[in-house]
């Protein structure tokens, strides 16, 4: 193998070991205080600071819990709808399943 090819061995190898640790990182659970602690900003919808959209996880999180939001108006949605899309759109995140089910109503 010449030293071009392992170069690019081990880089796709950092590669993947650095994504998976970020996979790791956006796993875990929200606590109390680091819920407190993000800016009203960081949700989907600020009002209840409901669906936190500050990691790719809780945005993966957000679109698939959508639908099961309740006490909102449908301005607060359509804002929601758009925050979560912007955010998927930073992650690399595919929602196409998301924008087909939601966009008729809230795109």
């Amino acid at each position: 193998m010449n030293e071009a090819s392992e170069n690019d061995r081990i880089k796709q190898i950092v590669e993947k070991a650095v994504k998976l640790a970020v996979a790791v990182e956006d796993a875990a659970p929200i606590t109390t205080k680091q819920r407190k602690g993000l800016p009203k900003g960081d949700f989907a919808f600020p009002r209840l600071e409901k669906l936190p959209l500050d990691t790719c996880a809780r945005v993966r999180n957000a679109a698939a819990r959508f639908g099961q939001t309740q006490g909102l108006t449908s301005a607060e949605k359509r804002t929601a709808y758009r925050k979560i899309i912007s955010a998927a759109n930073k992650c690399g995140i595919d929602i196409s399943g998301f924008k087909k089910k939601y966009g008729g109503t809230y795109g």
